[in-house]
């Protein structure tokens, strides 16, 4: 079946790239939810297309739609390009979770809470902007996402406590905006706010990690750790300056000891579904834009591409 390509748009511009570059990552979130959805260990060689994939679209994404020139100077500010990150976030999120589920000390959690500060930074800029009006509803699963990550860093790192509370709040002031035009909003905000109550009790989404049910011996469990830190920082090409938690992927980090604390335990398979059952409308928000957009390709293809 045939995807959308820049020939199918009369004008090949900024914002027909743009559909085309979220399209991509639809199809990415559509397979990381089919491989949750199967509830059963997931294996190296199932994920690493996925990965593949996310590292692929982050480094060929053009440039008028990157957030930082070659120079790693930002650009100037562009809604669009700061909500095609977002989901890009998102994304990693939720394929890092996903391989949390299987029960071994790993960097995973790391690039959660990292690709989360990134998300409320990005939101930050748009909130200062005012611009949180124009976001769409999906926005409000983007922000339950990128909160997951926080309530548990803020839980299991005091170093880390005051900038959890900064980005929360910076969701939570998102969520706060977006409540006056989509009533949904104020769900996920009073769920966020239950949680950061409830923070001395978090909810059962973590798995402990233990070498015996690992399949590894420590010495191996940590050799393999650090490749698979150093295969992650290839999905955050930025400067450290996109958000204060980069310095977690810093080379210096202690990996062996840092990735198997408790704060790094991978959340657990019997709560992923939660998250996935609000998926499908970021699949349908495509939909609304193709008559703008001079589309002829029936959007039921894409989304019965991602679910293969």
């Amino acid at each position: 079946m045939r995807l959308p390509s820049l020939e199918d748009f009369s004008v090949a511009d900024a914002q027909a790239k743009h559909f085309l570059q979220l399209t991509n990552l639809c199809l990415i979130i559509g397979k990381i939810e089919a491989l949750s959805s199967r509830r059963r260990e997931i294996h190296t060689e199932e994920l690493s297309p996925i990965f593949t994939s996310l590292q692929n679209w982050i480094d060929e994404l053009p440039d008028e739609l990157r957030l930082y020139n070659k120079d790693t100077q930002r650009n100037p500010y562009s809604r669009p390009v700061s909500e095609i990150h977002i989901v890009y976030f998102v994304s990693v999120i939720l394929l890092h979770l996903l391989q949390g589920q299987r029960h071994r000390p790993s960097p995973f959690f790391t690039a959660s809470i990292v690709a989360s500060s990134c998300i409320a930074r990005l939101y930050e800029e748009i909130l200062y902007r005012e611009d949180v009006a124009y976001l769409l509803p999906i926005n409000n699963w983007f922000s339950m996402v990128a909160a997951v990550p926080q309530l548990y860093c803020i839980t299991r790192s005091p170093n880390k406590e005051e900038i959890c509370v900064e980005e929360l709040n910076i969701i939570s002031s998102v969520l706060l905006q977006m409540r006056e035009k989509y009533p949904a909003a104020g769900l996920v905000l009073a769920n966020i706010d239950k949680l950061r109550r409830d923070r001395n009790n978090p909810p059962n989404l973590i798995s402990p990690i233990t070498d015996s049910n690992s399949g590894f011996g420590v010495e191996e469990s940590r050799q393999s750790t650090i490749q698979r830190f150093t295969n992650i920082c290839d999905l955050f090409p930025f400067p450290n300056s996109i958000c204060p938690n980069m310095g977690l992927l810093s080379p210096a980090t202690d990996v062996t000891e840092d990735m198997t604390a408790s704060i790094f335990t991978p959340f657990s398979v019997e709560n992923m579904d939660w998250i996935f059952n609000e998926v499908h409308p970021l699949i349908d928000i495509f939909s609304t834009q193709l008559n703008t957009l001079g589309l002829p390709v029936s959007f039921s293809t894409i989304h019965n591409h991602s679910y293969c």
